[in-house]
């Protein structure tokens, strides 16, 4: 299946590449990763325990023998969704999810989702699996026009734990790894953290004859429960950059960030949710022989980006910080502007897309008035309440003031998630310092690739474009290092 195919309506477009989390109980949760594809990532290969770390090998691959109720159960499942019978659908999944979830906003969630599927023509294959001890389903479905694999999971009473598109199951071109084909890079891998938040992740290192220690950057997710390469639809944000620094010369770690491996606890804040792991890898690289310890960056994308002052508060001994596309202004401020972007592009001019997009404008006028709610799922991006209380008036670039490492900003031009406005904020409040570099691309998203959108900025349709970081990024990724010799 070329997934560059699958342009999906996009129901809850947010910033920070987009992820919105249903609720917080991964046995329980749809979530939206990526902006491509509606419905996406629930992770039901979260960790139910964070002393537990996911697990999912073929020594657990049950054998292909799937039982008739369960082949009838998800063939139904399948026929109510090409019917648009969603609401009769909402009864299958569990008490729990729809204590946290309305029958509207599931109807609304599944309308944007898959209103633009073509016509089912069958299921193709059910493939049963275990991951962290829960049985799953991996079931291809072929519909006229695309072919699309989902994750399915029940509870023991048969109610769905899980619907996704299943992220596990790769094109056979996109899984390939291309570093065995590529002369100058290697890559190794790596668990960063101790018990009980250890993270899987990569590190990628130039592969040539050095006879010096190598500079690294550490790569901060935006959003979302993103994996280590943050792939966005059928692109891979990290992977790009980390092989495209490390045939310059620059190793590159990233991991998994630690809402994709483990679910999290009711209460938590940008500091258990991000910093703790960078420092962790942070820590990892220190001691790592080809790394020089002096020579530490860290590279925060959307999200990251907006908290790399917070970082660089704990990280004295970093060598410098990149904010990409990172936020500064006030966050309802960024996120409005983003709400008001969408709602004027034709293909969410539905009354479906509308609802959607004005509900979340109605979190956002929660967060400004902060009126949040003890219940995640009823706040932006589906944070606790904790969360949003800990960035209280948190402008990143006034944060940075009294960070004495040098910086740099980058942002595409196109990006309508963290707008030029934001990108003029940083200037504005630190172009006094000389040690503060900023540079914008023309034509690029909040992914830093190329747009093929006609409209004034990007729109949700670039992601589902296969497609890669632009080149020139890593090029002044590595230069601005380089300078700082």
């Amino acid at each position: 299946m070329n997934r560059s195919k699958m342009v999906f309506t996009i129901l809850l477009l947010v910033i920070f590449v987009s992820s919105i989390s249903a609720c917080t109980n991964s046995s329980s949760v749809i979530n939206e990763n990526n902006t491509s594809n509606a419905v996406e990532n629930v992770n039901t290969n979260k960790n139910t325990s964070p002393k537990e770390e996911k697990e999912s090998s073929s020594n657990d691959t049950l054998e292909n023998n799937v039982s008739e109720e369960i082949e009838i159960k998800i063939n139904d499942i399948f026929i109510l969704i090409n019917n648009r019978e969603y609401d009769k659908l909402y009864p299958s999944f569990t008490e729990q999810f729809r204590s946290q979830v309305s029958k509207e906003q599931f109807v609304t969630l599944f309308e944007q989702s898959f209103n633009n599927l073509s016509k089912l023509k069958g299921i193709e294959s059910i493939i049963p699996d275990k991951i962290t001890g829960q049985e799953v389903y991996h079931v291809k479905v072929n519909f006229e026009k695309e072919d699309i694999p989902f994750l399915i999971a029940f509870d023991k009473d048969g109610l769905i734990t899980a619907l996704v598109v299943d992220n596990t199951i790769q094109d056979d071109e996109s899984s390939k790894d291309d570093t065995d084909s590529n002369p100058l890079i290697e890559e190794i891998t790596i668990t960063i953290g101790t018990s009980p938040w250890e993270l899987p992740g990569k590190l990628t290192l130039p592969k040539d004859d050095r006879t010096t220690k190598l500079p690294a950057v550490i790569l901060v997710h935006g959003s979302g429960p993103n994996d280590m390469d943050e792939t966005i639809g059928p692109n891979k944000v990290f992977r790009d950059i980390a092989h495209g620094l490390s045939e310059q010369g620059v190793a590159v770690l990233r991991y998994n960030k630690r809402n994709r491996v483990y679910s999290m606890p009711e209460s938590y804040t940008a500091q258990e949710l991000v910093i703790e792991d960078v420092l962790e890898a942070y820590k990892y690289l220190s001691a790592h022989p080809s790394i020089d310890k002096s020579k530490i960056y860290v590279a925060g994308h959307s999200l990251g980006g907006w908290l790399i002052p917070k970082i660089a508060k704990q990280l004295p001994e970093g060598a410098g910080f990149i904010s990409l596309a990172g936020p500064t202004r006030a966050f309802s401020v960024t996120i409005k502007e983003q709400l008001d972007y969408l709602l004027s592009l034709e293909l969410n001019k539905s009354e479906q897309a509308q609802k959607a997009l004005n509900m979340m404008k109605e979190q956002t006028n929660n967060l400004e008035t902060g009126n949040l709610s003890d219940n995640a799922f009823e706040n932006l991006l589906a944070h606790p309440k904790d969360f949003w209380l800990d960035l209280e008036g948190y402008i990143a670039a006034n944060e940075y003031k009294s960070i004495t490492q040098p910086l740099l900003v980058l942002q595409g031009e196109m990006d309508y998630q963290v707008s030029m406005k934001d990108f003029e904020a940083w200037k504005s409040i630190l172009s006094y310092r000389n040690d503060v570099t900023f540079k914008s691309y023309s034509n690029l998203t909040h992914l830093f690739m190329e747009s093929n959108s006609k409209t004034e900025l990007s729109t949700p349709s670039d992601y589902s474009v296969a497609t890669h970081v632009s080149p020139e990024l890593m090029k002044d990724i590595v230069e601005w290092i380089n300078s700082l010799k």
